[in-house]
């Protein structure tokens, strides 16, 4: 058994209560689809970068979207492989983001897996399609790429992963969170 360098009772933390989720149904009408690796951290894995901690500056700026939106976090990043996975719930998720100094933000769900849904531009479709009274959205990712649909790629913010979301980037997404979806036609 490994035993941690120090210790800190839960109590201690001073969090925050948890609020329980709801049903699909009051899910916000305001999503905020958000990877983690990238935007929350300044992790460049493809350059060797071992450590995976959240950086102070970008969850002050993710802060910031969450207070002036009261969006709903869909998490896109393969950090969701521990919800769907079985080894975290959505509420465990919120919480692992709150001792990480993330506030005001409810984790409302995860897109597809890759296995089921190839592709972060589908996996996002997806859930919209299963959501549809979502009536506005932002994404941040640092995926340079975002092929699919047009629609979503308005919607995208490319987060620059050495740097993480700036304050430049949250007021995009504030702005795109404010901003109406325009209504789909009708078949």
């Amino acid at each position: 058994m490994h035993s941690f360098p120090h210790r800190i009772p839960l109590a201690a933390l001073s969090l925050p209560p948890i609020v329980p989720h709801q049903s699909l149904s009051a899910t916000p009408s305001r999503i905020l689809f958000i990877d983690v690796d990238g935007v929350l951290n300044r992790c460049n894995w493809e350059e060797g970068d071992s450590r995976a901690a959240l950086h102070q500056e970008c969850v002050r700026q993710l802060n910031r979207i969450l207070a002036a939106t009261k969006a709903g976090l869909v998490i896109t990043s393969n950090w969701r492989e521990w919800i769907e996975e079985g080894a975290m719930t959505l509420e465990g998720f919120e919480f692992m983001l709150r001792t990480h100094e993330v506030v005001g933000g409810r984790v409302v769900g995860v897109t597809a897996s890759d296995e089921d849904v190839q592709g972060r531009g589908a996996q996002v479709a997806a859930w919209l399609a299963k959501h549809p009274h979502v009536r506005a959205l932002a994404i941040l990712d640092d995926e340079s790429e975002w092929p699919e649909p047009a629609a979503q790629r308005r919607r995208l913010m490319h987060v620059k992963g050495k740097k993480g979301l700036t304050c430049a980037t949250a007021n995009h997404a504030m702005r795109l969170l404010k901003t109406p979806l325009q209504k789909r036609p009708k078949r």
